[in-house]
């Protein structure tokens, strides 16, 4: 393989991981989809950001545990099977 592709490849990838928090689907809504993790029993790889779609559940609570600043971050809450702590009343 050869080098040039890995490093544009890495290029992209960190561009792309850059920007995905600003895209208008990871703004957060009044209906907010569940958190996507990758299956449990997947093989192979999947992106190389630390994000909650690049991890199965069990690693990204883990993920979670080890970061307190993002324990009460929504995709965090789904990884552990936690409630919102401050549910919108309707």
């Amino acid at each position: 393989m050869p080098l040039e592709w890995i490093k544009a490849s890495l290029g992209v990838a960190a561009a792309l991981s850059m920007a995905a928090p600003f895209a208008p689907s990871a703004m957060a809504t009044q209906t907010e989809k569940p958190t996507q993790f990758v299956p449990e029993g997947h093989k192979g790889m999947v992106c190389m950001a630390i994000a909650p779609q690049c991890m199965t559940k069990k690693q990204w609570a883990a993920y979670c545990l080890s970061q307190s600043d993002l324990i009460e971050a929504k995709s965090c809450r789904d990884a552990l099977d936690r409630p919102d702590p401050n549910p919108e009343e309707n």
